[in-house]
């Protein structure tokens, strides 16, 4: 059911490659060189979330059209081919991944939550004024401000962020969310020029967020 979910949202990611990957896919499409050397010395399951999101990387790469090729895992990002961007995420036995231009994005980030954190997490990610959007039932335009849409739209923030900043994108508390039409604007204080919108689309039992950043 979540993949078919998943394979709905494909016309809502304009612009760029969308990819889905399962538990079944693992050991089924060959890992480049780079990858495999990096998957040895992972814990089996670590692996097959490894593979996992290689393979759904691979057909993002294909649903947008262009040559497939390694992505890397030397950073704290993974580093798709030379000429895209890309981001990659896993929840339970799934794993998605979007790719893109680098012509046209600096950096893209996108994440799944299949096992949503509950309300009393919220102080671990949440600010005090989002923590008062949270108590207050704030409305989204696809439902209501939780606790796991806020921190979905964290991560790909944090994701699309991260290679930008030197010294890498801040905790998710310093990330701040305004509700919006469609997910939320994100703004970090100490950098008033970071700025985007993360795009929130809600599954049967979890979330999916994603932010491209031009």
């Amino acid at each position: 059911m979540i993949e078919h979910s998943l394979k709905a949202l494909r016309p809502l990611l304009p612009g760029v490659g969308f990819g889905i990957a399962t538990a079944a896919d693992f050991q089924q499409l060959p890992l480049y060189p780079e990858e495999a050397q990096h998957a040895r010395n992972l814990w089996p399951r670590r692996q097959c979330d490894f593979w996992m999101g290689r393979s759904a990387a691979r057909r993002a790469l294909a649903d947008l059209g262009v040559a497939p090729g390694a992505v890397r895992a030397d950073r704290r990002w993974p580093t798709f081919p030379p000429g895209t961007v890309g981001s990659v995420s896993h929840s339970g036995e799934i794993a998605v991944s979007i790719a893109g231009s680098a012509a046209r994005f600096r950096s893209l980030g996108i994440d799944l939550e299949l096992r949503p954190l509950p309300a009393s997490a919220a102080p671990l990610v949440l600010g005090a004024r989002e923590i008062h959007w949270l108590s207050e039932g704030q409305s989204l335009s696809q439902g209501m401000f939780t606790c796991a849409a806020a921190f979905s739209a964290k991560e790909a923030a944090f994701k699309a962020w991260d290679p930008l900043l030197d010294g890498g994108a801040p905790p998710l508390r310093q990330i701040r969310l305004v509700p919006a039409s469609g997910g939320f604007e994100v703004h970090l204080p100490t950098r008033p020029q970071m700025r985007g919108f993360v795009s929130i689309h809600p599954l049967p039992g979890g979330i999916l967020a994603w932010m491209a950043i031009h």
